[in-house]
């Protein structure tokens, strides 16, 4: 907890490194959920995906990306007001534009 203060101050200051990169966003979110296929569910949360688009190229920092996902998840799993919650990720293009949906359901 103290690391991600530690970030996030160091994020309104603007002394946080940020390295866009051309990312499969798709790819990046469904390995996201795979790696923490264990860790969610042991708090009451369960992660699906899709749909999504085949592929989805963005321009982000990888490590901002999965810190966006983890603070998402993160939230989702304390906030949830009953002992176990689904949230569905799911995306979809239009035109340039990736929109992800985060939703939480309990």
């Amino acid at each position: 907890m103290v690391r991600k203060l530690f970030l996030f101050s160091k994020m309104e200051l603007g002394e946080y490194p940020y390295s866009p990169e051309r990312l499969d966003a798709v790819k990046e979110i469904v390995d996201f959920v795979e790696a923490s296929a264990e860790e969610y569910p042991r708090q009451g949360l369960e992660i699906k995906t899709g749909p999504m688009p085949r592929q989805a190229v963005i321009e982000a920092d990888p490590a901002c990306f999965h810190s966006i996902l983890t603070n998402l998840l993160d939230n989702s799993a304390k906030y949830k007001q009953k002992e176990t919650g689904t949230v569905s990720i799911t995306g979809r293009t239009d035109g340039q534009n990736l929109l992800l949906y985060v939703v939480r359901t309990q």
